[in-house]
């Protein structure tokens, strides 16, 4: 199956999106219900009651694994597109899919599916102040599309210190960082606009207020969750440790672009214990920057059999915590 997803045939597509049906059939069979986490989104306040009446479920569910496929081929596109793998495969997006499907919190539909595709915008944007020359309009997009993330769930906030890392590689210019400060408040002045003319503009400044106040230091996960967020993080690290062995990593763009991605790991990694509280979802964040490193473990000419024994822990991880969060086993001692 991994060496099917590294050619660059057309029937690939297709296979990328049976396996994303497969992987979210337990979920659409019993129509689990979606979230919307109104503490960290401003959507939230919106669709927090609609998103989950029970004859929309079914639906929601179904446009998160189309935006799940969609996200996995932009994400595929933008590593390929800048010459981060060595030749054109589907491996990262088909590694991004699964990784999607670790945790049952990671797959019912949630505001935080769409801040992830804005997420993914920004990222594009910010590789391209590297494959081409500086743009100030690619800096007022790469925090304006973070912003909007934002306002679906605004913990992606995390990747704003990537942005001004990357910009302070390529530019010393103040103009430019305040491009980036003015990209990344006019949705949120816009938006104080519309609640002003609505007045309702306190119940916006105190929303704000809300979102800003730090929570509780709070890590609530079990000991079975623990356990393979580190066998996770471990591909992470592995796939890191490839790809400072191959030659073209050297390059000094390609290793600036790497480095932000493992900087971005290790940033919502060090956010979570504030971020989370009760909200494994937040995680869905780990899918991105791992996704980049452990795609490097299985995108090879031959795979070994430790290869081959990680991706089919991986696989039978991805199963038991389905089965678990969907109510099909119960097994003492883990809670799901």
């Amino acid at each position: 199956m991994l060496k099917i997803f590294r050619t660059n045939q057309p029937y690939v597509y297709v296979l990328l999106l049976l396996y994303t049906i497969v992987l979210h059939t337990g979920f659409l069979v019993f129509s689990v219900k979606a979230s919307a986490p109104v503490d960290y989104s401003f959507a939230g306040m919106y669709f927090a009651e609609w998103l989950v009446r029970p004859h929309i479920t079914f639906w929601m569910q179904a446009v998160d694994m189309i935006i799940l496929f969609g996200e996995a081929l932009f994400f595929n596109f933008i590593f390929t597109s800048n010459r981060l793998f060595s030749r054109s495969t589907h491996i990262p997006a088909f590694i991004f899919i699964t990784l999607s499907a670790c945790f049952g919190d990671w797959m019912v539909f949630n505001v935080e599916t769409v801040a992830r595709l804005f997420l993914l915008l920004s990222l594009y944007n910010l590789f391209a102040l590297y494959e081409h020359d500086l743009s100030r309009e690619n800096i007022f997009y790469t925090s304006l599309y973070l912003s909007i993330g934002c306002l679906f769930y605004f913990p992606v906030i995390v990747f704003l210190p990537i942005i001004l890392g990357g910009l302070f590689i390529r530019s010393y210019s103040i103009r430019d960082f305040m491009l980036i400060l003015i990209g990344f408040l006019f949705p949120f002045y816009v938006m104080g606009i519309g609640f002003y003319y609505k007045d309702k503009l306190t119940d916006y400044l105190l929303h704000l207020q809300k979102i800003f106040t730090p929570k509780t230091l709070l890590f609530d996960l079990s000991v079975a969750e623990i356990s393979f967020l580190a066998f996770i993080l471990f591909l992470a690290a592995y796939g890191y440790i490839l790809l400072r062995g191959d030659s073209e990593y050297n390059v000094i763009k390609k290793g600036r672009l790497f480095n932000l991605i493992l900087i971005f790991l290790l940033i919502v990694i060090a956010a979570a214990p504030f971020i989370l509280n009760h909200q494994m979802s937040y995680l869905r964040l780990l899918i991105i920057p791992v996704s980049v490193f452990a795609a490097r473990i299985f995108d090879r000419e031959s795979l070994n059999y430790f290869q081959i024994g990680l991706f089919c822990l991986l696989i039978g991880g991805i199963i038991l915590f389905q089965s678990g969060y969907l109510g099909l086993i119960s097994i003492p001692g883990m809670e799901f």
